[in-house]
């Protein structure tokens, strides 16, 4: 997946990077928009791939594959994406089971929160049940088992997971169906993926989130600004986001994501990395690492 980092005016304290859709003008009502799309198409997208005696998690086929070997047990993978509690998103995912040989098969949606909660938003398609559970140290059941009858239960047919956080709410939808409409704990991380428990093959695809995409600018900023990849001395193959501009115009600072090049290398979730300008920003020098703290 690649991201490219807008060339913006010196104007603007903070701009935020959209990866695989661009904004081609400033916006000024509030609204969501695809800020990442990811078809598991290959392996950066920064999920775990490893293979475990409980659990596998692979690439294939242009999906995300996970097995769960166990007779019951919980597995979840998730990764930070840097969205705000305080606002609003959209999170949604296509699971679908490719083998399973019992009932209770469940998996779904995960949200991480403070003080290690994880929040579970499971499926069990041969039963057509939706249920919220939230993990810390213990489980916690925050709904009975809801009958659904939107969920598919065949083999190999997808289940879309569609989940709105608001500031104050937080709804959940089935295929299209609403399921659940609560008050947002307002403990969300901003991390996100996916869990599974009973002994499963699922497929998991088409993982979106939606975001407010209006960039922050100072009052008066010029409101026209056009979007410009900076090449290969600052944009990679990886994911650049978060660019802050120094009050002086001549230093960009930025965050790369499970970059090579990165002090922990490709399992180096988040590094600062910084460019300097010595013509207005026009043009940016080569990328350097901050370095450790």
């Amino acid at each position: 997946m690649k991201n490219f980092l807008k060339k913006i005016s010196l104007f603007c304290i903070l701009a935020y990077i959209l990866p695989d859709v661009f904004i081609s003008k400033i916006l000024a009502q509030t609204t969501l928009e695809l800020w990442l799309s990811e078809d598991f198409s290959n392996s950066n997208s920064g999920f775990v791939k490893e293979v475990t005696t409980a659990n596998e998690y692979d690439y294939k086929d242009g999906k995300y594959q996970i097995k769960n070997k166990g007779n019951g047990e919980y597995s979840w993978s998730y990764k930070g994406f840097l969205t705000k509690n305080e606002e609003e998103c959209i999170i949604e995912t296509e699971f679908s089971i490719t083998e399973s040989n019992i009932d209770n098969a469940k998996h779904g949606l995960v949200i991480v929160g403070k003080d290690k909660k994880v929040y579970l938003f499971g499926i069990m398609p041969k039963k057509g049940i939706f249920k919220l559970e939230v993990y810390q140290d213990k489980f916690t059941y925050l709904t009975d088992e809801i009958p659904v009858s939107s969920i598919k239960n065949e083999l190999n047919e997808i289940n879309k997971i569609w989940i709105n956080i608001t500031p104050q709410k937080l709804i959940v939808k089935i295929n299209n169906k609403e399921v659940y409409s609560g008050n947002n704990p307002k403990d969300f991380t901003g991390s996100y993926g996916f869990f599974t428990a009973g002994p499963q093959n699922l497929a998991v695809d088409n993982f979106n989130i939606y975001r407010n995409l209006n960039i922050n600018l100072v009052p008066n900023a010029p409101t026209s600004l056009e979007k410009e990849n900076l090449g290969n001395i600052i944009n990679t193959k990886y994911n650049e986001l978060l660019p802050y501009i120094s009050s002086d115009g001549k230093t960009l600072y930025y965050s790369s994501q499970y970059n090579h090049e990165n002090t922990g290398g490709e399992k180096d979730s988040d590094e600062i990395w910084y460019s300097e300008s010595n013509d207005g920003g026009k043009t940016w020098q080569t990328k350097k690492n901050m370095g450790k703290p």
